[in-house]
């Protein structure tokens, strides 16, 4: 409490003041008025006036404990702008402190009281902390974001960090973030090295001498972080707490523990100069320049392999039509000699064919340019367009695949990635080792393990509640859950008293309300997680909780990652190298779920998606709990040959996890859950549902289970092949986001449906014939564009393409050879007029058609109806606009948002 700012709100607001002289005199006062050396006062009892000199101040506080609070909200409310803290924190109070009573005639009474009681403590001393960051979170407002430093200053003199294992350019940043600000994100997309970044921000905290405490909603998660700190080797200075069953395992060998950490640190050289953290920054710029080449090389590489698939597809539509029979213009089009030709030949080529597809005129100059630029005359093109241009797309497509090659064989990608492996692994992480090494040295007290050690020989057998706080203040680590950490640090709420850092990992499984107890007690919080996977359950329907926050504090429906993430928003970094799974699985999670930010280390293997259809019969079980599907169980069988080695079995649903169990292990079979920061070789997704009224329902329910992040989570958890054993039909017209999965797995997998069609976006989205507004010929066409240009703006994940070939969409050779009319009509420059497709895997959603008054003429209903019926057997939805139809937005949306597939 500052004294004047007290002085005055006292006399204001005519508050009593309890003022110790130093003396050793106590006394209430009234104060009238203050200098800059006295204060002037009458005593509370008798009325008397009196003086004492502010130097003959030893403390004060309010008489009343009400006036103290209210005068420490709005000193805070200054700091904050803010006028109402203190209303706005009763009302957090009322709220958690409801919630907290729910969950207590839910869960075990005793636990549920001891909780209350320091959610209490908290909210009763709140008001006296000067620096919080439970504060921060309750006004959505930061104080300081660089912790007392200068912030131009901070950013000019930092130090390379400090790395336990190699790393990478988005973890540095991610680790620097860390340790400059006071609330940090750190968010991990599956496979980016999130544990091995948390490692690192561990090490950076210990080498500046500060207390670290690693926290989780789950074990699973802990014990990810307590392995890979075992396998490095900087001394055992780290602990592992918990619930009462960790505190019984650990005990027994606690003293052993505390010995052999003694004696590594006692054993630790020390040198007396040293250069480490210029050595280190010397290798960082080395490494910035060869991590810069290396990002590049990686994503020359996922390009290279996003074109590979869409030459297959590109093939599959070539043999679909026989381009390879048509030998003269082959040996034209092999006359390209390279990409930039080819590509300056396909807008030129492409442009006459709209035009001569619209019955427009091309005059003798257009033809002679056509001829100059694409070597094709014009009778060529008017006969054979597209056959010519799906050759030339092909030599195009050749040609970039073949510039990508040599880029990634001048660039040396395994040698660039040796030399950067060799600067970490030798001399950068061994000089992070040493500096660590020689902090612990400098903070190792021989009077605290002398201490320990006479506490434990005094109570005769080893009682860890009674040495639990040494423990703590000896090991610059503590690991616990984020459910044991009140208990593990009960000391620190009836105190002041601060953790350095804490680091919650899987932060979108905790709820916030596990997490406020972190936020009051920490000057540091770095939270890591993913909001794209699986989220903490709250078992709490909307009517329970009576208290009203704001949408973005409330409990039900956010975690503690999604709601720090929305009150503060605190600087927040994605790591972005993915190291963990072949780049057609992760290649899915990166399209649908990561915005394709992330970079894939690993190769493709054409083999690695597999979906395998379980449509015969139904064989859906449903207790109204759960469901069962032992058919497809019976098929995963079969697929694995009862060999469950490097493999995990997983579903949604407990009842087929159980089943699976009993069959194989719970080690290697159970909800897909259970298996959230795991990953094996293989994976094997059983969806269970079929088409019965029990699937249905549960489908379009409220609590369907295949959410994105359980599709994530699923799909991410496989390294090397990701098996989906699903009804493919039932949940490709009732499930979007299986829908979404299975077309993925058919464009990407080894074998491409006869169906499955992918527009060449890598081409036409740079094509002026089939993207700009003036290839629209009138005010109608122009207006659905707009209408679909403002729709795409709300769907950013689709795209539109004009007037490009119906070949494109019709790609089925068996459908053709049939329907040979319907092959005639498409090679004689059929073209459409926009396509709507989803840029995720280029799959055509929707076919718009504008109907002109010529379209009532028998030639042209002809010609319609075979683009009709082909359109129609590829499953490609058809919406024909009447140029005299009146169109709004709104009708526009309603349509596409009904019938897009």
């Amino acid at each position: 409490m500052k004294l004047k700012e007290c002085l005055d709100y006292s006399i204001k607001n005519n508050k009593e003041l309890l003022i110790e002289g130093k003396n050793g005199r106590s006394f209430y006062i009234k104060v009238s008025r203050y200098d800059s050396v006295k204060i002037f006062y009458k005593f509370s009892n008798s009325g008397r006036d009196g003086i004492i000199k502010f130097e003959n101040v030893k403390s004060f506080r309010f008489k009343d404990k009400e006036d103290e609070k209210d005068f420490f909200f709005i000193e805070l409310g200054k700091e904050y702008n803010k006028k109402d803290i203190k209303t706005i924190v009763e009302n957090f109070k009322k709220y958690y402190l409801e919630i907290l009573d729910i969950i207590s005639g839910k869960e075990d009474n005793k636990y549920g009281n001891y909780k209350k009681k320091t959610y209490e403590k908290i909210f009763n001393r709140l008001h006296k902390q000067e620096d919080n960051l439970l504060l921060d979170y309750f006004t959505g407002m930061k104080r300081i974001q660089v912790e007392e430093l200068d912030k131009e200053e901070h950013n000019k003199n930092i130090d390379p960090v400090i790395l336990l294992q190699p790393s990478n350019k988005s973890q540095k940043k991610s680790i620097e973030a860390a340790i400059k600000h006071k609330i940090s994100i750190i968010e991990g997309p599956p496979g980016t090295g999130k544990t091995t970044t948390i490692l690192s921000v561990v090490a950076n905290m210990i080498y500046e001498n500060k207390k670290v405490v690693v926290v989780s909603k789950n074990n699973s998660a802990i014990n990810n972080v307590l392995n890979e700190l075992n396998e490095i080797s900087i001394t055992e200075c780290f602990v592992r707490l918990g619930r009462q069953t960790v505190i019984d395992e650990l005990t027994p060998r606690l003293e052993e523990k505390i010995k052999n950490y003694e004696k590594e640190i006692k054993n630790i050289s020390v040198n007396g100069k040293d250069n480490s953290k210029k050595q280190m920054k010397k290798l960082c710029d080395k490494l910035d320049k060869l991590e810069n080449d290396l990002e590049e090389l990686i994503k020359i590489k996922n390009i290279l392999i996003e074109l590979e698939n869409n030459y297959r597809h590109l093939i599959k539509r070539n043999e679909a039509y026989g381009f390879d029979n048509y030998k003269d213009i082959i040996k034209k089009v092999d006359r390209t000699k390279s990409s930039s030709s080819a590509k300056r030949s396909l807008n030129i080529v492409s442009e006459v064919l709209v035009n001569i597809s619209e019955g427009k005129k091309v005059g003798i100059i257009k033809k002679l340019l056509t001829y100059i630029n694409s070597k094709f005359l014009f009778k060529e093109l008017r006969d054979n367009g597209i056959i010519i241009q799906g050759l030339l797309e092909q030599k195009f497509l050749e040609y970039e695949i073949t510039d990508m090659k040599n880029k990634l064989e001048k660039g040396n990608l395994d040698k660039l990635q040796n030399e950067i492996s060799k600067i970490y692994n030798g001399d950068y992480i061994s000089l992070s080792k040493e500096l660590v090494l020689k902090s612990l040295k400098n903070r190792y007290s021989k009077e605290d393990y002398e201490n320990i050690y006479k506490k434990i020989q005094e109570n005769g057998t080893l009682d860890f509640s009674k040495i639990k706080r040494e423990v703590i203040n000896l090991y610059p680590v503590i690991m616990t859950t984020v459910d044991a950490f009140i208990y593990n640090f009960n000391y620190l709420f009836d105190k002041d008293e601060k953790i350095d850092c804490i680091i919650i990992d899987e932060a979108s499984q905790c709820d916030i309300m596990s997490a406020l107890p972190l936020l009051y007690v920490a000057k540091k919080i770095v939270v890591v997680g993913d909001n794209k996977q699986l989220s903490a359950i709250i078992n709490m329907e909307d009517n329970e909780i009576k208290t009203k926050v704001e949408a973005k504090y409330d409990y039900r429906k956010g975690n503690f990652l999604t709601t720090i993430s929305k009150a503060i928003a605190p600087p927040s970094n994605m790591l972005l190298e993915h190291y963990r799974c072949d780049y057609n699985i992760i290649n899915y999670c990166n399209k649908y779920f990561y915005d394709n930010k992330l970079i894939v280390y690993k190769e493709a293997k054409k083999d690695s998606m597999i979906l395998v259809n379980n449509d015969k019969g139904k064989y859906v079980d449903s207790d109204k709990v759960s469901f069962v599907n032992l058919r497809e169980i019976i098929t995963i069988e079969g697929l694995i040959n009862s060999d469950i080695a490097n493999k995990f079995i997983i579903t949604p649903f407990k009842n087929q996890a159980n089943n699976l169990c009993e069959k194989y292990s719970k080690e290697r079979c159970g909800t897909i859950h259970t298996f959230q920061g795991k990953g094996e070789k293989e994976v094997y997704f059983t969806t269970v549902l079929n088409n019965t009224s029990e699937g249905r329902k549960h489908l379009q329910g409220n609590h369907n289970l295949f959410t994105n992040e359980l599709i994530n989570v699923a799909v991410s958890r496989a390294k090397d092949k990701f098996v989906l054993v699903t009804d493919r039909n039932f949940f490709f017209e009732n499930d979007k986001n299986v829908k979404n999965l299975i077309e993925y797995i058919e464009a990407y997998g080894e074998i491409i449906p006869d169906k499955t069609v992918c527009i060449f976006d890598y081409l036409y989205k740079e094509m002026k014939t089939y993207t700009v507004i003036d290839n629209c010929d009138n005010i109608f066409e122009k207006k659905v564009k707009d209408c679909i240009d403002k729709y795409i703006e709300k769907h950013n994940e689709y795209r539109v393409v004009v007037k490009i070939p119906l070949a494109n969409l019709v790609t089925d050779k068996g459908f053709l050879e049939k329907r040979n009319d319907i092959k005639k009509f498409i090679l004689n420059n059929a073209h459409l007029d926009f396509t709507i497709y989803d840029k995720r895997i280029n799959k055509p959603v929707m076919v718009i058609e504008l109907d002109g008054e010529y379209h009532k003429e028998e030639i042209q209903k002809e010609r319609d109806k075979k683009k009709n019926e082909a359109l129609n057997y590829m499953e490609i939805p058809l919406w024909r606009l009447n140029s005299k139809d009146a169109i709004t937005f709104q009708d526009f949306e309603d349509y596409i948002d009904n019938n897009i597939k």
